[in-house]
């Protein structure tokens, strides 16, 4: 049974929350650590189908779920994201399976990176959490009624209509399937990315017997029925124009710590493909975490999203993650590099690291950007790069969940411009172009 808080429109400012929660000695600790007056409670439920009805209900401005996926946590946030998608924030129990959490919707995690719970500081990170999820944009996941449909059909004895896809990893019926030995594009190498459906085309030039080249050519579009985006179809553009294939590649590299998914996804969906740069992004995120974040970062965005793979090479026009427990460099060549971590490392991966190598290899055709996150990792990488040319970027107090990171690189005179989230995109956009400019003048003087 639901028990409401509060009922009504809730007042802007504050952040309305439902509780999703197993048992209630759990509800009454997460109902006293929202004791604030920037938050209302405006439903508590303890079983999927009771979420889903309140969040139907209440309009609320995000949801808590502290619900183990097994038990009824996934079926929860699945429901609510197919019915009436909310920010979604998981913790407890349900944050133990991040990835399967994060493919299914959810916004934001709060896991091992956060303080111990039931403690102050974790109450503190609960509302930063909780603040910035109900500020983030969601899409509507239809995996629920998908499932619900495919069961129907089973109990019939049907198949699922073409094109249709329940699950990822699970059969494709009709037309859009790709078969065996299909060989529609023979002429196009094609790589399977880690944490989502999509494939990336590979760069023709893309040879290990050939010499590294500082200056790469990005892709057109990829055509045939197994296309870039096939499952967005409807936000396909037409793929970078001829101008932007002829520049030098561009990286822009982006580090974050606690409440970085989220501020990721206002990020790059704001980005478009024809900007010509390849993304490289650190996420400190635990084992398991970075395939999902990878796929909901890929739905977000028209920017292919993946987990980075050693000894690929960048392609304008894709945003690489790098993976849990291991730190990617950028070598000669715009390859990718990936290294387990030296003794002593604390931040795996590392954003200093990366940051590092980037300032290394590119120099001033770089933008560097530390996002919010505890910690100091990526002031020094962030600096390396501003003294290399780079342009820097740091997100402000006001709209970070952790305001350590962009901090330490404020004080160490590592950032250009410090500005909210809310205009990182258009500020990267803005120093992306500033690059071409400085290419451009280097070009003609030379």
């Amino acid at each position: 049974m639901a028990t409401v808080h509060a009922a009504g429109v809730v007042p802007s400012p504050v952040v309305s929350v439902v509780l999703v929660a197993a048992t209630a000695a759990r509800v009454r600790q997460l109902e006293r650590l929202l004791e604030a007056p920037e938050f209302a409670i405006v439903g508590v439920a303890r079983d999927p189908e009771t979420a889903e009805r309140l969040v139907f209900d209440n309009r609320p401005s995000a949801v808590l779920v502290d619900l183990d996926l097994l038990d009824g946590g996934l079926e929860a946030i699945e429901r609510i994201m197919a019915t009436r998608p909310t920010p979604i924030v998981i913790c407890g129990d349900a944050a133990n399976q991040p990835r399967a959490a994060l493919a299914a919707g959810v916004v934001d995690v709060i896991g091992p990176l956060d303080p111990a719970a039931g403690t102050a500081e974790f109450a503190q990170a609960l509302h930063r959490h909780l603040k910035m999820a109900s500020r983030v944009p969601v899409i509507t996941h239809p995996r629920a009624r998908l499932r619900a449909r495919h069961t129907e059909r089973v109990e019939r004895g049907e198949r699922n209509e073409p094109g249709e896809r329940i699950e990822r990893g699970e059969r494709v019926d009709g037309p859009a399937a790709a078969q065996p030995g299909d060989q529609r594009e023979p002429s196009a190498r094609r790589e399977q990315i880690p944490g989502r459906d999509r494939v990336r085309p590979v760069d023709p030039s893309d040879r290990t017997d050939q010499p590294a080249n500082q200056t790469l050519a990005p892709p057109g579009p990829v055509t045939g029925s197994a296309d870039l985006k096939v499952q967005h179809a409807d936000r396909v553009g037409p793929g970078p124009s001829a101008d932007v294939r002829k520049r030098k590649l561009l990286v822009v590299a982006i580090g974050a710590s606690t409440g970085g998914p989220p501020a990721l996804a206002a990020i790059l969906r704001e980005l478009p493909v024809d900007l010509g740069v390849a993304i490289l992004v650190v996420q400190h995120m635990a084992e398991g975490f970075l395939e999902g974040l990878a796929r909901w970062l890929d739905d977000s965005a028209e920017l292919t999203v993946g987990v980075a793979q050693d000894g690929e090479r960048l392609i304008a026009g894709n945003v690489y993650l790098a993976p849990a427990g291991l730190n990617l460099v950028l070598r000669p060549g715009f390859r990718v590099e990936l290294s387990s971590p030296p003794d002593g490392q604390y931040h795996v991966p590392g954003v200093d690291v990366t940051f590092t190598s980037v300032a290394r290899l590119c120099g001033a055709s770089a933008v560097g950007v530390l996002l919010t996150g505890m910690g100091r990792d990526g002031a020094q990488g962030l600096l390396a790069m501003r003294q290399a040319g780079a342009r820097t970027l740091g997100q402000d107090e006001a709209s970070s969940v952790v305001w350590g990171m962009p901090a330490a690189a404020l004080a160490l005179d590592a950032v250009d411009l410090q500005l909210p989230l809310s205009q990182m995109a258009t500020a990267i956009i803005t120093a992306v172009e500033d690059c071409r400019a400085g290419q451009a003048a280097a070009g003609a003087g030379s």
